[in-house]
This record gives C-alpha cells, structure tokens and sequence, in this order.
C-alpha cells in the first residue's frame, strides 16, 4: 500500500488535484488506485504513524485519517 498526496498549487481554487490517494502497489508494474479522498484545499505532504495518517493541508494545518480495513486487511476508508 502507498499513501500520496498531490496538489495544483493554485491557492485561489480548489481542484479534484488537490488528493490524498491509496494505491496498491503489490504489482509495482501496474499499481491499482483504491481511493483519492479530494477534501483537502492544498495537501503539502503525509507520515503514516500507529495505524494513523497525518496529513499537512496549508489552509486547515495538520489532519488526522484513521485508516479503516476490510475483512481482508485492505484499505476500505479514510476517515477524519
């Protein structure tokens, strides 16, 4: 599992650019998307600590996702 964020770097305008993602990369070739969470204003990076995501967003500062799994153990959900 890979967590990113990215960002258009507009501070005027909020755009589906600005996410917070979840790929699976177990086939790093052919890396699948499982969610992109497009809430945050300007994402500007991530840490990932105790089963918790920490998010910088610029205008809201640092957000908190708990990080929900199915039955499997995959990621179903980010949650505030």
């Amino acid at each position: 599992i890979a967590y990113f964020t990215t960002r258009d770097g507009n501070e005027s305008t909020h755009t589906n650019r600005d996410a917070l993602g979840v790929l699976d990369i177990s086939d790093i070739t052919t890396p699948i998307e499982i969610l992109v969470d497009n809430s945050l204003k300007e994402p500007y990076g991530l840490t990932l600590s105790n089963g918790s995501l920490f998010v910088c967003d610029k205008a809201a500062g640092l957000t908190k996702f708990s990080i929900e799994k199915d039955e499997l153990g995959n990621v179903s959900a980010l949650v505030y």
